[in-house]
């Protein structure tokens, strides 16, 4: 096992180098790769407790492993390097190492089970790894469905979640956040089982949420699927309380997005953000997968959306808005059944207006 304290990348590969056949060599610990035993370590003496703990100080050289395998043609092509190789021993030997370093946590160490600064430090430090891969094209977008990184990473219960990998994955392939995380026992997304384990800090459902509106606005990041008769908004309510869930999707996430600053606001970002409320809308009310719980809260807060770009043109274009006051009411009067029924969910008569025309053009 590499140690970085004493050696350089350069050390370990020219020692590799020279000796390539180590790289596939299983026989200091039966059926474990050599780049297994660079993630995790033993905890104790050989033999005694056999938990296996994070190896912060050789992770580093995980990808160099993996670079010279596919080198020195240690492993079969689809095997990458032993990156997708299952290892056939130690505690957990049904995931490959690319799943390994996307689910792993520092469980076995009883110091640090409680510790989130440390956790922390291992989720940045496994990120880097996966970031090397990612940069020498050793990991690639398609494994992140093929491998169900995500889904195993949310799926891996722990009172602390892995924000950077998770961000690092979504971002790689976005579709991953539609995607059952265990689809053999299931629909769940990933946001059902952030919120299944999250703490009270709430993060892993935040962290969800807002990369999840990132890549699917129209969704709203999904917080309204419909799985077994429960939608994530309903499960962390229950977890957290109502009045805290429902003020962050409004204060923190729907408001960042569909209400900027007053500052800013001008006929280009009204009408932007119009269209981008009438589109969600027109997602949220036509999807069977949604609770029309959606409808009502996005709604709502767009009330006060539209209610501010009101007040602020009239101030600035009195002019500019009687025209659109009279387009408004025409188009009011030419589907009026329409406009009646969108009020009837609270809204105000000008986003009422604006929908009714949305649909009318589509």
């Amino acid at each position: 096992m590499a140690n970085s304290d004493v050696d350089t990348k350069d050390q370990v590969a020219a020692s590799l180098r020279l000796f390539p056949n180590v790289i596939s060599d299983t026989t200091e610990r039966a059926g474990v790769y050599p780049i297994y035993r660079q993630l995790f370590k033993q905890n104790g003496r050989r033999g005694v407790g056999g938990e296996e703990v994070l190896s912060l100080k050789s992770i580093a050289f995980i990808p160099i492993m993996a670079e010279l395998g596919i080198e020195y043609q240690q492993f079969a092509p689809h095997e990458r390097g032993g990156l997708l190789k299952e290892s056939i021993g130690g505690s957990a030997s049904k995931w490959n190492m690319l799943q390994h370093l996307c689910r792993c946590f520092d469980g076995n160490n009883p110091s640090k089970k409680h510790d989130r600064d440390y956790h922390r430090m291992v989720d940045k430090k496994l990120c880097e790894v996966l970031e090397k891969l990612i940069k020498k094209d050793l990991f690639q977008k398609e494994d992140v469905l093929e491998q169900n990184l995500v889904g195993l990473l949310c799926s891996n219960y722990h009172a602390f979640f892995p924000t950077e990998r998770f961000s690092l994955l979504c971002r790689l392939d976005p579709n991953a956040l539609m995607t059952p995380c265990l689809p053999m026992i299931g629909d769940h997304l990933p946001i059902h089982y952030s919120v299944y384990r999250d703490d009270d800090s709430m993060e892993a459902f935040q962290i969800n949420l807002r990369i999840g509106m990132d890549y699917f606005p129209d969704k709203l990041g999904f917080v309204f699927h419909i799985v077994n008769d429960k939608t994530p908004y309903e499960m962390a309510c229950k977890k957290h309380g109502r009045q805290r869930v429902t003020d962050y999707i409004e204060k923190k996430v729907l408001a960042q997005r569909f209400h900027p600053k007053t500052s800013s606001w001008n006929d280009r970002s009204r009408t932007i953000i119009e269209k981008s409320i009438g589109s969600v809308i027109l997602s949220l009310a036509t999807d069977d997968d949604i609770r029309l719980d959606a409808v009502f809260l996005f709604l709502r807060h767009c009330n006060s959306v539209m209610d501010a770009s009101s007040s602020n043109n009239n101030d600035n274009n009195n002019n500019n808005n009687n025209a659109t006051a009279a387009a408004a009411a025409a188009a009011k009067t030419e589907t009026d059944a329409m406009t009646n029924y969108i009020h009837d969910y609270l809204i105000s008569d000008h986003l009422a207006s604006y929908i009714t025309t949305f649909i009318g053009s589509s």
